[in-house]
């Protein structure tokens, strides 16, 4: 979340120093950049949140997966928030729906992976195969 603030908190001119120079290299819109890395950088953080929350609580991973979803979705609105006051940017609703959207599928596939995990160890045989 840090991390986030740190690059929320730059202005216009330093964000796109960082974005235009990758989107030279593949040929594409800096602004697809940084959607791009939006994406990326809230589908990790829905997958630390929900791991954390699993770390910390017994609760069940529904459960766990609302309330990780909930605060990606608080933070990603707090932070467009407060990039109005950043010089130079803007608070982006579609900026919100990209970060909740990609955080949902964090948690996801993150629920996922653990559920399989789970789900493999009790149906583990508990006796080895006669060879």
């Amino acid at each position: 979340m840090a991390l986030i603030f740190y690059f929320s908190s730059e202005g216009s001119t330093a964000s796109n120093s960082h974005s235009s120079p990758i989107a030279d290299l593949f040929g594409v819109s800096a602004w697809l950049v940084r959607k791009t890395a939006h994406f990326i950088v809230y589908f990790v953080l829905g997958m630390l949140v929900f791991n954390a929350a699993k770390t910390l609580s017994k609760q069940k991973n529904n459960r766990l997966a609302l309330i990780s979803i909930i605060i990606c979705i608080v933070y990603a609105a707090s932070d467009e928030l407060h990039q109005a006051f950043v010089p130079g940017r803007s608070a982006q609703l579609t900026d919100v729906l990209l970060d909740s959207i990609a955080s949902i599928i964090g948690v996801i596939v993150l629920k996922y992976i653990y559920e399989k995990i789970t789900s493999r160890r009790h149906h583990r045989p508990n006796q080895r195969r006669q060879v």
